[in-house]
């Protein structure tokens, strides 16, 4: 056979097919499998581009696969029919501002809500039809995440790996950041705002901690690898689980007021991967504390007097990647160095369990917020279990969706003006 003949020869349709599909599980397979060889602590940036590009192929399929990524819920079966806001018996004062996914993919938006009468006050919306830029095109939910509520009407929030935008209550854009800022957003005693980024190069992620003006303008910027290092604590790293994203920052705690341990403009900060609290001070570039454990996989750290934090534990079993019976919200003590679980049956009542995100806020009265973010569910509860209100996030399709952070605030925090000011009709 000549090799013209060759080159020409007809096949059958089927096993063109079959060398296609063999090809592509072929690419996946080789995907993993350096992934999985190169699982040393390194860096991918001694790997060409071609490479990294399969070793990200299985990782995108998963993406597809993953149901939090569009927005649904892990565990459609809780709650049964349970849909809304429910109050019960307790202290009902207060506002909730709900961040939420939701199946209107295009117009994302965040609601306050008067929680004793349950009554929308009012609601920022994000067109993503009319700023097509700011979407992130892997992931079809737009999360307006952790949004925080300035007291003229304005809503500070961002996109989970995406931009920080500022709008007014109108919901008319007055900055943003394009990046890949992700989770928390604070405000400083000097009414600055601290938030994080993760940029992925070359399958590292680096992760920052951000400073910046209400008008936008960036103050102050920090690699965690950089604090890391400058502080003599790098060999810290290479306990992580995940080599590609060995730190995780998601959460940077402001601290408001002098403690027995800490100064007003130190910073707590909450780095997953390492089940690590780390207490940092900006001005000296110095780390003054760090403890791993007992905590696994936290989110949320919270300053809750002065000498005690407050620690959203995710309690995840890292080998079977789900919640050890339920999370918890753990208190540190730093003068006897002490971690005590006061609202331990509370959780084990209410099943609260979600294996990321989350957050909790240890109310004057004893009483606790908790978000269950990937669970869909809000709510207020005491020491004992009981719950005073909750708000179960399944919508008009009868399914569960997650939650994107959300807030609890006082009366106190929410002035009258504000409320009226909000009221007011936008033009």
């Amino acid at each position: 056979m000549n090799l013209e003949k060759f080159l020409f020869k007809k096949i059958y349709v089927w096993v063109f097919l079959l060398f296609v599909i063999l090809s592509f599980v072929f690419t996946i397979i080789f995907g993993s499998l350096v992934n999985y060889f190169s699982n040393g602590g390194h860096r991918f940036s001694y790997l060409k581009p071609l490479t990294y590009f399969l070793i990200s192929i299985p990782k995108d399929i998963a993406r597809i696969f993953e149901p939090n990524i569009h927005g649904l819920a892990l565990d459609q079966s809780k709650f049964k029919n349970l849909s809304g806001l429910y109050l019960y018996e307790g202290n009902l004062e207060g506002y909730l501002l709900l961040a939420k996914v939701d199946e209107n993919y295009t117009k994302p938006k965040v609601e306050l809500i008067d929680i004793n009468q349950k009554k929308i006050i009012h609601s920022w919306e994000f067109d993503l039809n009319k700023y097509k830029n700011y979407r992130n095109k892997k992931i079809k939910t737009f999360q307006m995440k952790h949004p925080f509520l300035f007291n003229n009407g304005d809503l500070l929030f961002k996109d989970q790996n995406g931009p920080l935008i500022l709008i007014n209550r109108c919901s008319e854009i007055k900055w943003a950041k394009i990046g890949s800022y992700h989770h928390s957003i604070e405000i400083d005693h000097n009414q600055h705002i601290w938030t994080g980024s993760a940029i992925d190069i070359d399958g590292f992620f680096h992760n920052s901690i951000i400073k910046i003006s209400k008008e936008g303008v960036i103050k102050f910027e920090k690699a965690i690898n950089e604090i890391f290092a400058e502080n003599n604590l790098s060999h810290l790293i290479v306990t992580a689980k995940e080599t590609g994203n060995p730190i995780h920052l998601n959460d940077i705690q402001p601290v408001l007021t002098d403690g027995s341990f800490w100064k007003k403009g130190d910073l707590f900060l909450s780095l997953r991967n390492l089940s690590m609290i780390m207490l940092y001070r900006p001005s000296t570039n110095k780390v003054l504390w760090y403890q791993q454990g007992p905590w696994i996989y936290q989110h949320d750290v919270n300053i809750i007097s002065e000498n005690d934090i407050s620690i959203f534990n995710n309690n995840l079993n890292l080998e079977k990647n789900e919640v050890k019976n339920n999370n918890e919200t753990l208190i540190y003590n730093f003068l006897n160095n002490k971690t005590s679980n006061p609202y331990k049956k509370a959780y084990e009542i209410n099943k609260i369990a979600t294996p990321e995100a989350g957050l909790s806020v240890i109310l004057k009265n004893g009483d606790i917020f908790v978000e269950e973010t990937l669970n869909g569910r809000l709510l207020r509860m005491d020491k004992n279990g009981k719950i005073i209100w909750q708000y179960i996030n399944r919508l008009k399709n009868n399914k569960l969706y997650i939650l994107s952070w959300s807030r609890y605030l006082n009366n106190e925090v929410i002035s009258k003006k504000l409320i009226g000011d909000l009221k007011k009709t936008c033009l």
